[in-house]
């Protein structure tokens, strides 16, 4: 087998060769050999003659086919899960600004205190979610969610970005790049019918937030979202890539 590699091309070093072992219910396995490249004055690459390839080659040059996209680097403490296909971490409570323009609520911005969050992210497609979260412990696979508290969220926790910058390529890849997206835009309108466990509905409840009538985020009118952390992080990965 001969490849003319080009004037400007990448110099060829060896080539995998993957085969299909045919069963009697045609899953015979499969194995791969490993072969020398050679090229010659005129660019011209030859294949030479293989030899079987073990499973740690096979992973070594897949890790560095990946070099260039996934660098080594220590996991921050909030951060529960990351992969090019899946982004997921945790938000202690806090105080943050928020931004509302809306029909009820008219323009208004203040520093509001906040539950603690669970985002679950899709880099590659640009999936969001957000849930809501009793306390600010590290959350696992049994974790129970509830209905994040905001407008602009539906009751599966998917956030409606309309015409906000989603976060793209390494960007992507950073919480803070998400929060700021979602945070900093503008909250317009409930996405669910029953957004908190407030009698006046959500409209009150966060007009009681922006008039700074609670010092921290009553948790008592969070929600369940009848989930936990285990099943929605399973539908992330599920998500078309």
């Amino acid at each position: 087998m001969k490849v003319h590699n080009g004037d400007h091309a990448p110099t060829l070093s060896s080539a995998i060769l993957l085969y299909k072992k045919s069963g009697p219910q045609g899953n015979g396995g499969a194995f791969a050999t490993v072969h020398p490249v050679r090229t010659d004055d005129a660019g011209v690459s030859t294949i030479g003659p293989g030899t079987p390839a073990s499973r740690q080659g096979v992973l070594a040059a897949l890790r560095e086919l990946a070099e260039d996209r996934i660098k080594p680097e220590l996991i921050p403490a909030h951060i529960l899960a990351k992969g090019s296909d899946h982004l997921v971490w945790y938000r202690p409570a806090l105080k943050r600004v928020v931004w509302f323009r809306c029909k009820d609520l008219g323009e208004r911005t203040a520093l509001v205190p906040h539950p603690a969050t669970l985002w679950l992210v899709n880099p590659a497609t640009g999936y969001c979610s957000v849930f809501a979260l009793r306390d600010d412990t590290r959350p696992d696979k049994d974790t129970g969610l509830y209905q994040a508290p905001y407008y602009n969220v539906w009751d599966t926790g998917q956030i409606c970005t309309g015409n906000a910058g989603v976060p793209k390529g390494a960007e992507a890849l950073v919480p803070e790049n998400w929060e700021r997206m979602f945070y900093d835009s503008w909250f317009s309108h409930p996405n669910t019918p029953k957004l908190v466990r407030h009698k006046e509905g959500a409209m009150a409840f966060w007009k009681n937030l922006l008039d700074g009538k609670h010092r921290v985020f009553p948790k008592a009118k969070l929600l369940s979202a009848r989930t936990t952390l285990g099943r929605q992080f399973a539908r992330l990965c599920a998500e078309p890539k």
